[in-house]
């Protein structure tokens, strides 16, 4: 090559150098780069999964430790004589009246002698003891009492047999019938009689209220009127026949009582003996000299068994007292002559955990509970005899039995279901 060429080749670089255009270089990290440098690439940066949050299965709340059951030891069977001072005692005979559907039987005490008294279908088409509205909550309603000397019985009897449109009205009548003549014959618009100690008088509920009517004029009188929504039962003459006891509730099975006294002769004056608690109690008996009352109040324990115990409640002091604990009572009777001991059918589940129901007898001061009857089979509505000396009572579906408290013997005396009453 001339050097001329050299010349213009040189110049020719230097050019194109001046025009900022890079022909080649070396590279610095080693690699070429050619012409303009390329951009920095940008790192491709993935997109994070979503945080998933670890499944953690739902404890259940602890199971609180129960608390311990109490160790009851079973109650035996007592050895007769039952009550002090029966060894020498004769047991007197008597009458139960019985009930099925509309007819009315009368019994002896040792089975015989089974004879229809009145059948109120057939002899003035009355339906004895019946609610005529089926499947709704209605007042209480028993069939009919017996006289205190045993010759006469209040039957509470309706005319209707069944609704036929809602709204409807019904109603009962009290009606006496004389078991000597056979007379039969209305009284009073009622239910719910309950005779005095002298048998001339009869409480009883009308309107949801409470009345008096006298047995044999007819004269009637209201002693506690009620407000709507709410009705008295479970009345109870005291045994002078001055003062009768009862429980006013709301009108529903559930509703809370309370319990009232008021004069029988005349209005006036009524007492609260028991106001409304959170537990509903029942029931309503007097003691011989007309101070205390006898109840069955409900009440929770911690264990979560719910009991029905027989308490009494000074008719002055207004104190109540506890005498049983841990027993569900079913009903109660106390001893005709002198008041001084309870019958009452109950159970006591601490014993075991499927206790029947069986025949218990207490002192009327809490004293001394003993057990009647132990059996597999459900003893119910205990009656004392008119001499004290016996319990008429309900076994299962075995029919009336007769406990005899001076031997213990039990015998038998009607076979089959049946409403009763024991008279003279």
């Amino acid at each position: 090559m001339n050097k001329s060429k050299i010349i213009v080749t040189l110049v020719a670089f230097a050019a194109l150098a001046g025009l900022g255009v890079v022909l080649w270089q070396p590279a610095t990290t080693g690699l070429a780069q050619l012409w303009s440098p390329l951009p920095t690439p940008i790192p491709i940066v993935p997109t994070p999964l979503p945080t998933l949050t670890p499944y953690i299965p739902e404890t259940p709340p602890p199971v609180p430790t129960p608390l311990p059951t109490p160790a009851v030891t079973p109650i035996p069977e007592a050895e007769p004589p039952f009550i002090p001072g029966l060894e020498d005692a004769v047991p007197q005979p008597f009458h139960i009246v019985l009930r099925e559907g509309n007819k009315v039987w009368t019994v002896n005490s040792d089975g015989s002698d089974r004879r229809l008294l009145i059948d109120t279908e057939d002899k003035a088409g009355l339906y004895l003891g019946h609610y005529p509205v089926q499947g709704i909550e209605g007042p209480p309603l028993r069939w009919g009492s017996v006289s205190p000397d045993g010759t006469k019985l209040a039957l509470v009897v309706t005319d209707l047999w069944e609704v036929e449109y809602k709204g409807q009205p019904y109603g009962w009548q009290i009606c006496l019938f004389d078991i000597q003549t056979g007379e039969f014959h209305f009284l009073v618009e009622g239910r719910e009689p309950v005779w005095s100690p002298d048998g001339t008088r009869i409480a009883y509920v009308w309107g949801s209220g409470l009345w008096v009517a006298d047995a044999i004029s007819g004269e009637v009188k209201e002693l506690f009127p009620v407000e709507e929504g709410y009705w008295v039962r479970d009345m109870a003459w005291s045994p002078d026949g001055h003062r009768i006891a009862f429980l006013h509730q709301e009108a529903s099975l559930g509703g809370i009582p309370e319990m009232l006294v008021t004069k029988a002769d005349e209005n006036g004056e009524l007492v609260q003996l028991i106001p409304s608690t959170v537990w509903p109690f029942w029931g309503a008996a007097w003691s011989s000299e007309g101070k205390r009352i006898f109840y069955v109040y409900a009440a929770k324990e911690p264990t979560a068994l719910h009991f029905y115990d027989l308490w009494m409640i000074d008719t002055e002091k207004r104190t109540p007292v506890q005498l049983t604990t841990h027993t569900i009572v079913l009903s109660f009777m106390l001893r005709p002559k002198d008041r001084s001991y309870i019958v009452f059918a109950g159970t006591r589940p601490y014993e075991q955990s499927e206790s029947p129901y069986d025949l218990w007898l207490i002192s009327a001061d809490g004293a001394g509970l003993h057990r009647l009857t132990s059996d597999p089979i459900d003893d119910f509505e205990p009656h004392w005899s008119p001499g004290g000396t016996e319990i008429v009572f309900r076994r299962g579906n075995e029919g009336i039995w007769v406990l005899n408290l001076i031997d213990g013997r039990l015998r038998r005396i009607y076979v089959g279901p049946a409403d009763f009453e024991v008279t003279r």
